[in-house]
């Protein structure tokens, strides 16, 4: 069993919420995601979580809107900015 996680992942799909669920099993967590589409459910879910994932494709939340919000509000997690690559 690995160590628990309250992630929420800032995207517009749920097949993201998935892939980051594997991803994190994988490296030895028990992942319990959530997913935010908008900024109002990332202000609502995130003070509860640990982890912040935005995704650097995200259309309705940028990765840099997620980053300014985290930097202008006390109570949000670390902040991740995944991508399925990197250049």
């Amino acid at each position: 069993m690995g160590k628990p996680l309250k992630v929420v992942v800032v995207d517009d799909t749920h097949a993201v919420v998935s892939k980051t669920a594997e991803d994190l099993v994988r490296i030895g967590y028990e992942p319990a995601v959530f997913l935010a589409p908008t900024e109002e459910e990332l202000l609502r879910v995130a003070p509860d979580c640990e982890l912040v994932v935005a995704r650097s494709d995200a259309m309705t939340v940028p990765a840099r809107r997620v980053l300014e919000l985290a930097a202008s509000r006390n109570r949000l997690p670390p902040v991740l900015v995944c991508a399925d690559s990197y250049t």
